[in-house]
């Protein structure tokens, strides 16, 4: 029924990545059921992995120098001075001479 259904719509499903009446979904990384829903073992393991192969970096404190990504074209191509700390790993950064606030990440010149 669903497939005629998208068919007359003009809608084509590929079978080998269609289910239909699934108890469970994977879906961006989790694992949807009636129960609800659970982070996917998958993705478990990579975060442990990732985990693991990460580096602790120093914190920034408010007056460190750093270099500040610009949202535009993603490059690293100014230097400001930290002027408030986030909760998320994430800095505000006060960048001369345009006196604009970025928010920037933990890149440190």
């Amino acid at each position: 029924m669903p497939v005629k259904r998208c068919d007359s719509h003009g809608i084509t499903l590929n079978p080998a990545k269609v289910t239909f009446a699934a108890e469970t979904l994977d879906f961006c990384g989790y694992v949807i059921s009636p129960d609800g829903y659970t982070a996917d073992q998958r993705k478990k393991k990579a975060e442990e992995a990732y985990n693991e192969r990460a580096k602790p970096l120093r914190p920034l404190r408010i007056g460190a120098h750093v270099s500040v990504q610009d949202s535009t074209t993603g490059l690293r191509d100014k230097m400001g001075l930290v002027v408030g700390i986030g909760r998320r790993r994430d800095y505000l950064a006060e960048v001369d001479p345009e006196l604009k606030t970025y928010r920037s990440t933990r890149g440190e010149m």
